[in-house]
């Protein structure tokens, strides 16, 4: 009768290969002989199949997996590796009332006797390690659910390249798909004024762990556009390698709403500001019309009965700074806007032409001057004494700023489509209406003004000319603003300066006629 117990030999064989196997989980021992018959079974096994060591002894192994749902061709192979000296892993699922997870590992052992090899075979409830493993398998589904379907920006990378993107973030980089990005390094979409806070970021999270949250930094799309963004990272292991996860969101948007809210605050009070000036100086030039008015009349009443030569001389020199007091009113109601206006149709271009000779009078021998005067612009109803003021104004401005030095000056006309992104930088702000306007451009390469002479630059009396000189750009605007215009002011220090004045057109075009020819003049050559 054959024993049902493994000699010392085979038996401490067994323990040496299956022990790693066990782990200290619930496990049996089944040893068969060479023909695959059940010779012994330890004490285990009724947990983890449900049967008996008695109810396994004598039975065949190739019976015994039939039994268990192992279908022929496994069997089959099965042997065929055995016989190969292979160790063989199958796992085996048993249903109600066991409802058992079992790992099987078989493998051959030398016969007892020196003929042919035992089969011992190892059996392990694994239940709770599968059951583990769904769970983990399950959780790792609903999460990259989760990420896929997710509204904010998710990209994963590692050793600086872009692992894992999600749909969101396709579409805040521009791509199509994630072939696009995956395998990029991920420097190539990081602003270059912000690659080395970001380098420090990640080296941060990889040697630390912490997370780091929310920074606002810049990104580059695939067409190369620019983006703000704020983004949150923290290290994770992604497909069993350390990496980092990266969750943003696009705030472009936001902060370009934030800086026109800036800015529209900034003209609001530019506005109140130019107001509160107007009104002063509507104030002033009443109180000044009042003294010039008393002192010419005065002193002509004076002049009417003076005898004295000496008398007479005092009495003009009154008059005539009664009548420079009257000038300076008039300056003042022309800033305020409120100047004596005499409107007609008029050719801006052809206007030009008229004090071309004024203009290269006023920029002397040393600056060249050209023109683009256009001959087939909407005409604008202005009054044409004021705007050659205007016109003579600037130039004399462009001037100013070239000095005694060599330079340049350039006064053009064209028809202009406004639109509320052009008209928000124009002064006064917030009067003018989007539509058809007519410009008159005069653009030096003078010194240019900074940012503080901008800011004060439409200010009364403010100005880096000497005393006396008027009201300067002040007077301008006023002067703009009483024919319904506006004026832009493009400036910046050793880059010269753009003024450019916009009158409301017409509704009927000209027709075309003949183009104004003003002649260019440089170095005192015409």
């Amino acid at each position: 009768m054959r024993s049902h117990r493994p000699t010392a030999s085979s038996q401490s064989r067994v323990e040496l290969d299956v022990r790693p196997s066990l782990r200290g989980a619930e496990s049996a021992i089944v040893v068969c002989d060479a023909h695959g018959v059940v010779e012994w079974a330890s004490a285990g096994v009724p947990s983890l199949c449900g049967r008996t060591p008695t109810d396994l002894i004598g039975r065949c192994a190739k019976a015994l997996a039939h039994e268990a749902g192992v279908d022929i061709a496994t069997v089959e192979s099965v042997r065929t590796r055995l016989a190969a000296g292979e160790t063989v892993r199958l796992e085996l699922r048993f249903g109600l009332p066991l409802a058992k997870e079992i790992e099987l590992c078989v493998q051959p052992v030398p016969g007892r006797f020196g003929g042919d090899c035992d089969f011992v075979a190892v059996l392990t409830d694994v239940t709770s390690r599968e059951a583990s493993a769904r769970a983990l398998a399950e959780s790792e589904d609903r999460y990259r659910s989760l990420v896929e379907s997710s509204p904010a920006p998710i990209v994963v990378h590692s050793d600086g390249r872009l692992r894992f993107v999600n749909p969101a973030a396709l579409d805040l980089l521009g791509a199509t798909t994630a072939q696009d990005l995956v395998g990029r390094a991920v420097m190539d979409f990081v602003h270059p004024d912000f690659r080395a806070v970001a380098t420090e970021r990640v080296r941060k999270m990889e040697e630390t762990g912490e997370a780091v949250y929310l920074l606002e930094e810049k990104l580059l799309r695939l067409d190369g556009s620019v983006i703000d963004v704020e983004v949150a990272g923290t290290a994770i292991a992604y497909e069993g390698e350390p990496a980092i996860q990266l969750v943003g969101r696009d705030v472009t948007e936001r902060n370009r709403s934030e800086a026109e809210r800036r800015t529209l605050e900034s003209r609001l009070h530019s506005a109140r500001h130019h107001e509160s000036l107007v009104g002063v100086a509507e104030g002033i030039a009443h109180q000044l019309a009042g003294l010039a008015s008393a002192i010419v009349g005065t002193a002509d009443e004076a002049l009417s009965v003076a005898v004295e030569a000496r008398t007479e001389r005092a009495l003009r020199a009154v008059r005539s700074a009664g009548l420079r007091i009257a000038a300076l009113e008039d300056q003042l109601r022309g800033f305020a806007g409120r100047g004596r206006v005499v409107s007609r149709r008029i050719d801006l271009s052809q206007l030009v032409v008229d004090v071309s000779e004024r203009i290269e009078a006023e920029l002397g021998r040393q600056a060249g001057v050209s023109y683009e005067l256009p001959g087939d612009l909407p005409r604008v109803s202005v009054d044409a004494a004021l705007v050659r003021r205007v016109v003579l104004d600037l130039v004399r401005n462009a001037a100013d700023a070239l000095g005694a030095g060599p330079g340049s000056v350039r006064v053009t006309t064209r028809a202009v489509d406004a639109g509320a992104e052009l008209l928000a930088s124009v002064e006064p702000p917030g009067l003018l209406e989007p539509g058809r306007y007519v410009a008159l451009e005069v653009r030096d390469t003078g010194c240019g003004m900074d940012p503080e002479t901008r800011s004060r630059m439409l200010d009364p009396f403010f100005s880096t000319k000497s005393p006396g000189r008027g009201l300067g750009l002040s007077e301008v605007i006023g002067l703009v603003r009483a024919q319904g215009g506006g004026l832009q002011v493009q400036s910046e220090v050793g880059a010269g300066t753009i003024v450019t004045v916009l009158l409301p057109a017409l509704p009927e075009l000209a027709s075309a006629g003949p183009r104004p020819r003003a002649h260019d003049h440089a170095s005192g050559q015409s």
